[in-house]
């Protein structure tokens, strides 16, 4: 795209980091990973309670909301994992270095 880098990470995997990095300075790059992790994890979730319910594994209601609960917990974390990675292309540390520092 114009405007974005012109240098290939396949073809240039020492300089991969700074890349990435370049492009993900520019807020609305960001912004689309962001949506991209989010719905990679939502649909990922979503998929794995989906086959539990599917496949019979989770049968009833109350077996079915729980796994559902199991879910929603597992698509958080994977989401903060992810969004961490792609903030700390920008702030050395991510957002876990960022919440210890202010810490102090």
């Amino acid at each position: 795209m114009p405007g974005l880098n012109q240098v290939s990470v396949a073809g240039h995997p020492e300089q991969a980091f700074s890349i990435v990095a370049g492009e993900f300075a520019r807020v609305w790059v960001f912004i689309i990973y962001l949506v991209g992790i989010t719905a990679t994890v939502w649909h990922l979730a979503n998929g794995i309670w989906l086959f539990l319910v599917d496949w019979g594994i989770t049968i009833g209601e109350r077996a079915q909301r729980f796994a559902g609960y199991a879910c929603i917990g597992f698509g958080v974390v994977l989401l903060a994992v992810g969004v961490n990675a792609a903030v700390a292309f920008i702030h050395k540390g991510g957002l876990l270095e960022s919440a210890l520092d202010h810490g102090k």
